[in-house]
């Protein structure tokens, strides 16, 4: 099966719409307690339509390692600045060691490709991907494949992107922020902070608008009692998506 799936920022991995999409929110009861972070993939049942749901993380105790690409123009805010910002607010959340980021010094050790729309790429899609877009304030991509696991049991996996040589890399996920006018570095931090998230297996959106994960404007930088108990949740489920 060949399959390409786009976070949002974002909006969620692939087929799905851009980051920033109204949806029903949670009664205030329900606003602390984890939402569903799973992947929801549409399938072809003979004349039917159906989905599959799919959990992804790195894997408990995992660093993942994010490789930044500035833009060329010096007026820009700074997405290191905005990564660094981000990597500190999931890693707090992640109060038993669940999960770090950290910005990638090594490009050949990055998992994450975190870049502008308009500025330059470490990497090209890969053959199978369709892609990448920005559909709306932000993206996060990966392709996914069939593959085989340490015993030879049949799992999806992420693809690794190519370079644009053709060699391989160690990069699952491109994080891609569109170079709109208005987005300043509050604005930036937001949605760098959003879409770590998704690169960290949120791979749907909460309905709550006061998360930071919620589909519409995000409201903050500030990841909600949801939010961290969410990433806590993932962590500690089984997951059927693996990485690369």
């Amino acid at each position: 099966m060949r399959a390409v799936e786009r976070l949002c920022g974002l909006a969620a991995i692939l087929l799905a719409p851009g980051c920033e999409t109204p949806t029903l929110p949670l009664s205030p009861s329900e606003a602390d307690l984890p939402y569903d972070f799973r992947l929801l993939l549409p399938v072809a049942v003979g004349d039917s339509a159906a989905a599959d749901m799919f959990t992804f993380h790195w894997g408990l105790g995992a660093t993942v390692p994010v490789l930044v690409m500035e833009a060329s123009d010096p007026t820009r805010p700074s997405l290191a600045e905005a990564l660094s910002d981000a990597s500190a607010a999931w890693n707090r959340a992640a109060a038993l060691g669940e999960v770090r980021l950290r910005e990638a010094a090594d490009p050949g050790r990055a998992g994450v490709l975190l870049v502008w729309a308009d500025g330059p790429r470490a990497v090209r899609v890969p053959d199978d991907c369709v892609g990448p877009a920005t559909s709306g304030a932000a993206s996060t991509q990966g392709c996914i494949e069939e593959g085989r696991d340490e015993g030879g049991a049949p799992v999806k996996r992420l693809k690794r992107w190519p370079r644009a040589d053709g060699d391989s890399t160690r990069i699952a996920l491109v994080v891609t922020i569109s170079s709109r006018p208005g987005t300043d570095a509050v604005r930036l931090r937001r949605l760098v902070t959003h879409e770590m998230g998704h690169a960290l297996g949120i791979l749907s959106h909460s309905p709550n608008p006061r998360d930071l994960m919620w589909s519409g404007l995000i409201p903050g930088d500030t990841l909600t009692r949801a939010d961290r108990a969410t990433l806590r949740a993932l962590y500690h489920a089984r997951r059927d998506l693996v990485p690369p």
